[in-house]
């Protein structure tokens, strides 16, 4: 389960499917990245299978994070403010392909930034 999320980064939430990218913590502190479909089910005609919606969870263990945060030249606590501040789009809607690839320029960040991440264990 992630608390405290905020959101990064959606599209269209009137659009029948919605994607959103969130940033959060788990209950051992680790710092929490989701990349979720979200499906608007009001509408007959776009009737969706809810298992064909994604969820996908990465997590940064926080022994990672000083590297990191150095890296990035910001404090350890900024990590996730810094993410939140360079990925988000200003509250513009996007499409879901690009929500995806912002995602993707996320973990990709993280990497080039010496952090290492892997799914959340469900």
């Amino acid at each position: 389960m992630i608390y405290n999320e905020e959101l990064i980064i959606s599209s269209d939430d009137d659009a029948p499917i919605m994607s959103s990218v969130t940033i959060g913590e788990t209950i051992q502190g680790e710092l929490a990245l989701c990349l979720e479909d979200h499906y608007n089910g009001d509408d007959d005609y776009f009737k969706i299978d809810e298992d064909d919606l994604n969820k996908v969870v990465f997590v940064i263990d926080p022994y990672e994070l000083p590297a990191m945060a150095k890296r990035m030249g910001i404090p350890t606590s900024e990590v996730r403010n810094h993410l939140i501040e360079k990925f988000s789009d200003g509250g513009y809607i996007s499409r879901r392909d690009y929500i995806q690839e912002v995602f993707q320029d996320i973990l990709n960040y993280i990497l080039d930034n010496g952090g290492k991440y892997r799914p959340l264990e469900r």
